[in-house]
C-alpha cells in the first residue's frame, strides 16, 4: 500500500481504537466480576462440604468412642447387649 491510502485509513483506525477502549474495559469488568461471583459460589460449597465432612467425622468419632468405652467397661449384666425394642409397641401381658 502506499503512503496516500495509509495517511487516509490512519484516521479510521484511530476511531476504532478509541472506540475499542470502552468496549475492552467493560468487557474486562464484566469478566472479573462474573469470575467473582463463581469463586464466591465456589467457596459456599466448599463450606457446606466442610461442614458435612466434619459432621460426618464428629459421628464416627462418637461411634469409635463408644465401642471402645464399652470394651473398657468392666463385664456385668448392665453391660451386656440388650437386644433392640421396636418402637410404638409394648409388651402385653
Amino acid at each position: 500500500m502506499d503512503s496516500l491510502a495509509l495517511s487516509q485509513l490512519q484516521p479510521v483506525l484511530i476511531i476504532l481504537a478509541a472506540g475499542m477502549v470502552p468496549v475492552s474495559i467493560a468487557f474486562v469488568i464484566g469478566f472479573f466480576r462474573h469470575k467473582n461471583k463463581e469463586l464466591e459460589l465456589e467457596r459456599e460449597l466448599r463450606q457446606s462440604q466442610l461442614a458435612n465432612e466434619k459432621l460426618a467425622l464428629e459421628v464416627r468419632l462418637r461411634a469409635l468412642e463408644a465401642g471402645m468405652l464399652q470394651l473398657a467397661a468392666p463385664p456385668d449384666k448392665a453391660a451386656e447387649p440388650q437386644p433392640p425394642q421396636l418402637l410404638g409397641r409394648r409388651e402385653q401381658g
